[in-house]
């Protein structure tokens, strides 16, 4: 490490900040601590892609997620009735959730909206990859295909304990006449909620 001459407290010194900032950057540089990515004085990088979804993410017994996650390559696997009804099926079935408690489901042409009670002792992550497995089969055996169904990684947003279930639930249910496939949410046969 290149020492820096810090001044005696009798002596009348003014550094810049442009050769503070400089000297601070040789002393960081030539510290080793600052190549064990462990270390507390390595600020993380800034994820990308689906690995930014999962900063922050907190997974909590008793909370409520709205949750979206997408077909692979946004394909719109659930524009024929087939696909749509057995993802229905599987959502409405009550073997996806485990000991979760869906609220409201839609399931769109290229994607799903989910809401849920997180009840079990397991993480969102691993609730959300059994969902995603368990219709991927179903879903798959229907259209006689094998391979990749979902996208990898999914949105999720915790409600706040003061955020009202009722007006989430509408715009879950919504969402279908949003996008134009129905004039109103009553007539899409592939949404639910209690």
């Amino acid at each position: 490490m290149r020492a820096i001459d810090v001044p005696s407290p009798d002596q009348k010194t003014h550094f810049t900040g442009l050769q503070v900032a400089a000297s601070l950057r040789l002393q960081v540089k030539d510290d080793p601590r600052m190549n064990n990515p462990t270390s507390p004085l390595v600020t993380p990088t800034r994820r990308k892609g689906h690995a930014s979804l999962r900063r922050g993410r907190v997974s909590a017994p008793g909370q409520v997620y709205f949750l979206t996650f997408g077909t692979r390559d946004r394909r719109p696997v659930f524009q024929d009735a087939a696909p749509a009804s057995t993802m229905a099926a599987a959502l409405g079935g009550g073997t996806l959730d485990g000991a979760n408690l869906f609220l409201a489901w839609v399931v769109m042409p290229d994607h799903v909206h989910l809401l849920m009670e997180l009840s079990a002792p397991e993480s969102l992550s691993v609730a959300v990859a059994r969902i995603k497995s368990g219709s991927s089969r179903r879903v798959n055996a229907v259209l006689q295909r094998r391979g990749t169904l979902w996208a990898s990684g999914y949105h999720d947003h915790a409600l706040r304990s003061e955020e009202s279930l009722e007006p989430v639930v509408e715009y879950l249910l919504a969402n279908p006449m949003r996008a134009g496939l129905v004039a109103r949410p009553e007539e899409y046969e592939f949404a639910w909620s209690r």
